[in-house]
């Protein structure tokens, strides 16, 4: 039965990976082979990069579905361990400022690892106030309590620091308020072991508040589209990299390549590209022994999608002109996932430019897609459709609903200024501040905060208004045009329903996640 699942959802991605190319040709050839003026043929030409973006993505999401029909990702090659001799492991967990009873939760399930050569330190980057009550809350459960002398100002750091006093085999690192099942590092283990060209392990997180509150539920969703359809892609390929906890990795391959990139706020990602040009594979293990807890508010989300944007952008922009000169030595397909997973977070940019061009024609009558109507019922229905169809399908095979994946769209809508923010910033080399990500702290954004969001949406219902009135003009080109304003308004508005405070009120979770 799963099997002619997957033989039916790899025949619909290749149907959309065809009606994809087939559509995106016939656009660049219409745009070039027609006059335009210079203004039509500038609008024209910033909708036309915003759609190969999105067009760019849709390609990388629909060949690793087409890669995943091809293989068995529920066979791993694993060895025996011997339970009397088993490899050395260190556990570290770095966290700051962290509420006692978040801690306490995270050593319990650290300690009750069903792994006898384990040796957990407790990297505290807290204030100087919090510290005797941590030390006193490791020691209850036989967790090292590590303070450097000179405060660490982010997780790479802090690792850093004790990395050459950590003499096993291998090391493990969890945030803290991520809490692994008792077989964790038996499973992770007996992975890694069966090669020693693997350099890591990674397993995804699940996030277990998704009821207090819609961001919650919303991140969560995201969450689970990454670690699964994506991550599974990325690590068939041997282009899965590092995601900063749940993992474990090679001490001798960490020290290596220097520690973690300290330079990075995105740490793991910039350092898990040094690790695949050295030649070394990672490894996805795609069963969750780990749970987690998601951003709960607006602006928790927001931190979070802001420092993970801006590092992986920054990341790249650093490290494509070693890949290109040679420096920096990857695979094909490797090059290709970590473009992808770098120029995602562009979707800020495409996102507005889609937004902003059907408003602007029935606005202002600035054109800038220029087609008949029988070509956009032939091509682009077609594409868009099998598109949203596969993607569904692979979501409803692991039992999610419409609405679930209608919630993962709002979620990655709403984001536009704040990718366009950190993006540019990346882009541009210019700092940025390192965000903790609040998870259980009561807060919403301000209205006056929310101002690009009411701009959008004024601006759209403004194009919609005026296009009614446009409407016995062009029947065909305004009536599409209304119908794209309005969708993405309906979406946009989402935003004032999801900026609420938590259902359930937590303490706060503050940590270098």
């Amino acid at each position: 039965m799963w099997y002619k699942k997957a033989k039916k959802i790899t025949l619909i991605a290749w149907l959309s990976f065809v009606s994809l190319l087939f559509y995106f040709t016939l656009r660049v050839y219409i745009y070039y082979s027609i006059h335009l003026g210079f203004l039509n043929a500038l609008f024209g030409f910033i909708l036309l990069l915003a759609e190969a973006h999105s067009i760019l993505q849709s390609l990388g999401f629909l060949s690793r579905i087409i890669r995943l029909g091809k293989a068995d990702t529920n066979k791993y090659q694993t060895v025996n361990l011997d339970n009397k001799n088993l490899p050395s492991v260190t556990i570290l967990v770095p966290a700051r400022n962290e509420p006692l009873k978040v801690l306490e939760a995270t050593f319990i399930c650290l300690a009750s690892l069903n792994y006898k050569n384990k040796k957990i330190f407790f990297l505290d980057g807290s204030d100087h106030e919090l510290l005797e009550e941590n030390r006193k809350l490791a020691k209850k459960y036989g967790i090292e309590h590590y303070f450097p002398e000179q405060p660490s100002k982010n997780k790479a750091e802090i690792i850093n620091k004790i990395l050459p006093q950590i003499n096993s085999k291998y090391l493990s690192v969890f945030d803290a308020d991520q809490n692994p099942m008792p077989t964790f590092l038996l499973e992770v283990v007996a992975l890694i072991e069966y090669s020693e060209n693997i350099a890591f392990i990674q397993t995804p997180q699940l996030y277990t508040n998704i009821n207090v509150s819609p961001i919650a539920k919303g991140a969560a969703l995201q969450q689970s589209i990454f670690f699964e359809n994506i991550c599974e892609g990325k690590g068939i390929s041997n282009s899965m990299f590092c995601c900063g906890t749940n993992f474990i990795m090679r001490t001798d391959v960490l020290k290596k390549v220097g520690g973690f990139d300290e330079k990075s706020i995105t740490e793991d990602f910039s350092t898990s590209v040094l690790i695949h040009a050295l030649g070394y594979q990672s490894i996805y293990y795609k069963h969750v022994r780990v749970f987690g807890m998601a951003p709960e508010t607006l602006p928790a989300y927001f931190k979070q999608q802001y420092r993970w944007s801006g590092g992986t952008v920054g990341v790249i922009r650093k490290l494509l002109p070693l890949i290109y000169n040679g420096k920096i030595k990857l695979t094909a397909v490797q090059v290709w996932e970590y473009f992808l997973s770098a120029t995602y977070y562009f979707t800020g940019w495409s996102f507005l430019i889609l937004i902003m061009c059907p408003a602007l024609y029935l606005l202002f009558n600035i054109p800038s897609y220029f087609a008949n109507p029988y070509f956009y019922l032939a091509t682009f229905i077609p594409y868009y459709f099998l598109t949203l169809t596969t993607f569904y399908a692979t979501m409803n095979r692991r039992n999610y609903k419409l609405k679930d994946v209608f919630m993962g769209t709002i979620m990655s809508s709403i984001s536009f200024p704040i990718l366009m923010q950190s993006t540019l910033s990346a882009l541009l080399n210019k700092k940025m501040t390192f965000q903790i990500t609040n998870k259980g702290k009561g807060e919403t954004l301000p209205l006056l905060m929310l101002w690009p969001w009411i701009f959008v949406i004024m601006f759209n219902i403004a194009a919609i208004a005026r296009g009614v009135m446009r409407y016995p003009e062009n029947h065909y080109a305004i009536g599409i045009n209304i119908f794209w304003c309005l969708y993405h308004t309906l979406l946009l508005l989402s935003i004032f329903r999801l900026n609420k405070m938590p259902k359930i009120k937590e303490k706060s979770i503050l940590n270098y996640t």
